[in-house]
């Protein structure tokens, strides 16, 4: 008994299943949300998704107004409005580490013309990397947040050493 010979879209479609199911291939793609809207930013480091509440910024962590000394509160004030800039009322896709952190509410955050939102507050100086150990984007994270320092950028410049 012979099979009746599949259709393109479905040849298709179990080629990228393959391609996606091998070792070691990336899997970002299944781990990102649907687009979710940003209804504002909370601070530097937290947004507020209209479908979940609360998510923190996976890795980075921006000065509060409350942080150390005054001299943090200028530039937490500017991570906060930076932020804000870029992402309120616009569309966003969240990625997760795990199922941990869709409860926990904390993601790396992405434009949908793929910037990647959490390392580009570190490459402006804007936040600290914070990654824990086993984190899929750590090197990336401490990569930009290395570029931020040697060009001296928001927190690492001289006005804002701690």
């Amino acid at each position: 008994m012979s099979r009746p010979p599949l259709s393109a879209g479905s040849f298709l479609s179990l080629f990228i299943l393959a391609l996606i199911s091998l070792p070691g291939m990336p899997v970002q793609a299944q781990r990102r949300s649907p687009p979710v809207l940003v209804r504002r930013v909370i601070d530097g480091d937290s947004i507020d998704v209209a479908t979940m509440g609360r998510v923190n910024l996976r890795g980075i962590a921006a000065p509060g107004p409350g942080s150390r000394g005054e001299a943090a509160k200028p530039i937490a004030r500017v991570a906060q409005e930076r932020l804000s800039g870029l992402l309120a009322n616009r569309w966003v896709r969240l990625e997760f580490e795990d199922d941990t952190d869709r409860s926990g509410r904390s993601a790396y955050v992405f434009l949908d013309d793929g910037r990647f939102v959490n390392a580009w507050m570190l490459r402006e100086g804007l936040a600290r990397a914070s990654p824990q150990s086993g984190l899929r984007r750590s090197r990336e994270l401490l990569a930009a947040e290395s570029e931020a320092r040697s060009s001296r950028r928001g927190i690492w410049a001289e006005s804002h050493r701690p």
